[in-house]
């Protein structure tokens, strides 16, 4: 299935065809190769590279930062006219969702990717959500984990529960948001 993107806002705009990507985890067995899924190519570049494209150009054979992308050159120009504004900084991080709970030859490449970026790019990259159904329940009912320590939410704590609250914290924590460090055990 192809869509057109619009490329408006983008250097050089115009459109280009785009396709839908699927990123799954896995050593790429089953698709009778020695490849990574997320190393197989779809336009002559690796599944992964095209996703990455979104904070920076990274090389398709050696995975190295070529050079930040549009976006990236966007919140830069923002972060500098703020700081001309007002002298504050805008502190930009980036969060990796939906991780599996098993260590990956995959998940180890993308962090060591993330960290060249966020060093090369500027961001923080922050610890994400594991994949956890606790998420998903929570959202149909219109809670957060932050609403479980309420009365009367009407969820009992389980030890996906307890897992998803440490997830919270640690991601509070990694943001050093000012204020917070004495209230984050109590969540």
């Amino acid at each position: 299935m192809t869509d057109e993107l619009s490329g408006a806002g983008r250097p050089g705009g115009g459109t280009r065809a785009i396709g839908a990507i699927v990123l799954a985890a896995g050593q790429g067995t089953r698709m009778r190769s020695a490849l990574p899924k997320v190393l197989h190519p779809i336009g002559g570049r690796p599944m992964i590279v095209h996703v990455l494209d979104l904070l920076a150009t990274v090389n398709g054979a050696s995975l190295e930062v070529e050079k930040p992308s549009w976006y990236s050159e966007m919140v830069w120009e923002q972060r500098k006219r703020r700081a001309l504004i007002d002298n504050h900084k805008i502190d930009w991080v980036v969060m990796r969702n939906r991780l599996s709970h098993t260590d990956a030859h995959n998940k180890r490449h993308i962090e060591k990717i993330l960290k060249k970026l966020a060093s090369r790019i500027s961001f923080r990259a922050a610890p994400g959500f594991g994949e956890r159904v606790v998420f998903r329940e929570l959202f149909l009912k219109g809670l957060t984990m932050l609403d479980l320590n309420k009365k009367g939410v009407g969820v009992k704590m389980s030890m996906s529960h307890v897992a998803a609250r440490h997830e919270l914290r640690h991601l509070i924590k990694s943001l050093n948001l000012p204020g917070l460090e004495d209230k984050v055990e109590k969540l």
